[in-house]
């Protein structure tokens, strides 16, 4: 049987412990791979991915503003990445304002439409 002094100076000493693995991004396995891997995503001007599209390669957790000739003109997206990795879209500059994050969406006018030509800047995780 053991004792509960004993006990209690274990795991004072830090002997034994218990603790919550970091719910860090895994990729493949590797959650450093998932950090180095460049995050894209495909919006396009016209719904269901029509008209003038473009595809922007981001890196982790980097919000970028979109260029001034997509500003509030985007009416479809899509996140073009593995498993594991997101990207939110973001109703202003410097990544503010109201947040978007599904993945894929053909029409962001359906819906509420809140997101249909108004968004402006993207961050992935």
């Amino acid at each position: 049987m053991v004792n509960f002094t004993s006990f209690a100076s274990l795991l004072a000493f830090g002997v034994l412990s218990a603790s919550a693995a970091p719910a860090g991004e895994v990729l493949n396995g590797n959650p450093l791979e998932a950090r180095q891997y460049p995050r894209q995503v495909m919006a396009c001007k016209d719904i269901h991915w029509g008209g003038q599209c473009i595809t922007w390669t981001m890196t982790y957790a980097e919000c970028k503003n979109v260029p001034a000739d997509w500003n509030d003109v985007i009416s479809s997206i899509k996140s073009v990445n593995p498993t594991g990795v997101f990207c939110e879209w973001w109703e202003h500059a410097n990544c503010s304002g109201e947040r978007y994050t599904n993945q894929n969406d053909a029409n962001l006018h359906d819906g509420d439409g809140f997101f249909g030509d108004r968004i402006s800047s993207i961050r992935c995780y």
